[in-house]
């Protein structure tokens, strides 16, 4: 029980999606499996004892499936990473300017519509990243393109506002 008296009680199990193995201490099951729990609640703040309870919750296995992942609002110092979830979980963006990344921002928290903003960033630099979601029972789904990592570049002020940085190689002849 939360509080005493409050009817308020919360629990937790162990589960695995693997098979049944006897003796393990954890409950195997499979998303969408129903789970089922009967107690005695010996007290029920209003004068009730031995009451039998029921309660069920749902099984769930499956990590948040990642998409749409994108950069928007790409200035000279910030930039904005984000991406859709098919349920609602947190929202964690890995970046920085090597491969692998090691700096980490976090947004909202469950969500289907994720938003990390980066501020701080240097003007006409490469940044690479990764997105991570995990929903309420733990399951996490990671997306770093393959193992390639996501990029975008900066934007640079030139003295005419903010503008695409140009890069490439400059020859200059020297006369002799």
């Amino acid at each position: 029980q939360s509080s005493p008296g409050s009817g308020s009680y919360a629990g937790s199990l162990v589960t695995t999606a693997g098979p049944a193995v006897h003796g393990d201490g954890l409950l195997s099951i499979s998303t969408g499996d129903t789970i089922t729990v009967e107690y005695t609640d010996a007290d029920d703040g209003e004068g009730g004892t031995g009451i039998a309870r029921r309660a069920t919750a749902a099984g769930d296995c499956a990590p948040p499936s990642i998409a749409g992942v994108a950069v928007t609002g790409i200035t000279d110092h910030e930039a904005t990473i984000v991406w859709s979830t098919d349920e609602p979980s947190d929202s964690v963006a890995t970046w920085g300017p090597l491969v692998p990344p090691q700096a980490t921002a976090t947004g909202s928290p469950l969500t289907t519509a994720h938003s990390v903003t980066l501020f701080g960033l240097s003007p006409c630099t490469v940044y690479h990243f990764a997105v991570r979601s995990a929903d309420p029972a733990g399951n996490i789904s990671d997306d770093d393109a393959g193992g390639l990592y996501y990029r975008f570049l900066t934007l640079g002020n030139f003295g005419g506002g903010l503008e695409t940085c140009r890069t490439g190689t400059v020859t200059v002849d020297q006369a002799s």
